[in-house]
């Protein structure tokens, strides 16, 4: 499926720990605590949730058809105000990019570069016709050609292995509610997003 993975080597970084993740909305800080720790700075996921508002709601306030009820759907710190929180202490070194292919995030893992990426786990049920994607931060830190597996360090400190072609759809989610879509992609929040340090 990816013959051009053949000739790359294993990459393996190794990603620094920080705390697990606490908060529900919080993986955005938490990877990036574990982005910073990788190129030297002394941070904690405790530091850098502190300095996010934990109230991105996207959309703020949704009505359940089936129960006349009112419910926040939390998509936690979306893209640009985490790449904004990176610059904190890499300034405009931080890239954030959407609809990337895997060469790209193949690339970057070549040149040793970890990548924090937005996945799809789950999906939040608010009735039976509306549904809104469960989305969730990473880091990525290896690839292993031969075997067509890809490995990213969750909130929990966890190294977790995967198939490429099934990590391809957790980045690369679909968004089902065109309303909700449109939203999200005010947002930034777009499937293949990654946000790296380019090099000095």
């Amino acid at each position: 499926m990816f013959p051009f993975l053949w000739t790359s080597p294993v990459i393996q970084l190794t990603i620094p720990p920080v705390e697990q993740q606490t908060e529900y909305w919080s993986c955005g800080p938490n990877a990036a605590a574990r982005l910073l720790r990788f190129y030297g700075h002394p941070v904690t996921y405790s530091q850098l949730k502190a300095a996010v508002v934990p109230l991105f709601a996207v959309p703020p306030r949704l009505r359940n058809p089936l129960t006349n009820e009112w419910a926040a759907v939390r998509t936690g710190v979306p893209p640009r105000q985490l790449q904004q929180l990176l610059s904190r202490w890499e300034g405009d070194r931080i890239r954030l990019s959407h609809r990337n292919d895997f060469s790209q995030l193949q690339a970057l893992l070549n040149r040793r570069t970890p990548a924090i990426a937005l996945i799809r786990v789950g999906t939040l049920r608010l009735s039976t016709t509306y549904q809104s994607p469960l989305l969730h931060w990473v880091v990525v830190s290896g690839i292993d050609p031969q075997n067509q597996q890809i490995t990213y360090v969750d909130t929990d400190g966890q190294s977790r292995t995967t198939a490429i072609a099934a990590f391809q759809q957790q980045w690369h989610f679909q968004v089902e509610h065109p309303l909700l879509r449109t939203v999200l992609t005010t947002q930034q929040v777009i499937p293949g997003t990654l946000i790296w340090r380019d090099r000095p």
